[in-house]
């Protein structure tokens, strides 16, 4: 694509963009309002940088104390980073406690995640019940895993919980549109 094109495309995406919010109108929020919307903007927190970054960490975790440094040493430097920033600054704060460890950082990666579902809403037409009730299992688990108070210490089980959560949301969704979904295998 030429720059002339590419400056053609963005434009038409600032034009495109503007006409839907005066198409909607209402107040501007910060991090969406709807249901596909905040579906949308809450699922991207999936694929980001940080989602990688915290699966890596998982993964770090998981191996045997003896195989870490193996596997450590195959990655590329972001991921070592991250790995680093957790031994050194993470585990000084928490001890000797991985799991309430990667608890907050599991947190950190919520905050950023679940603002987008502060306004996520279901139509309030009948039908939507099974719908409405997974958009409150899911806001209200990504709420709670905002900030692990105590003694609650948040895994990996419960970020796949989430992404089932959202699998499920958007299934449901397209049920109830009249299409017949499939997730796929990839």
């Amino acid at each position: 694509m030429s720059r002339e094109e590419e400056k053609e495309r963005l434009e038409h995406w600032h034009t495109t963009k503007a006409e839907t919010e005066e198409f909607v109108g209402g107040e501007e929020t910060d991090f969406g309002k709807g249901l596909l919307t905040c579906i949308f903007k809450w699922g991207q927190h999936f694929a980001d940088i940080q989602f990688q970054l915290l699966m890596a960490l998982h993964r770090y975790l998981c191996k045997p104390t003896a195989e870490r440094e193996a596997y450590y040493r195959g990655l590329d430097s972001i991921y070592k980073a991250k790995i680093d920033l957790f031994r050194k600054s993470y585990m000084r704060i928490y001890g000797d406690s991985e799991e309430k460890a990667f608890s907050e950082d599991i947190a950190l990666w919520m905050n950023g995640a679940a603002d987008h579902l502060f306004e996520i809403y279901v139509p309030p037409d009948s039908g939507w019940e099974g719908i409405e009730a997974v958009v409150t299992k899911l806001r209200d688990k990504a709420m709670d895993m905002r900030v692990p108070f105590g003694e609650r210490v948040f895994g990996w089980g419960d970020v796949e919980e989430l992404q089932y959560l959202t699998q499920r949301l958007i299934i449901l969704v397209d049920i109830k549109i009249g299409l017949q979904p499939d997730w796929g295998k990839w």
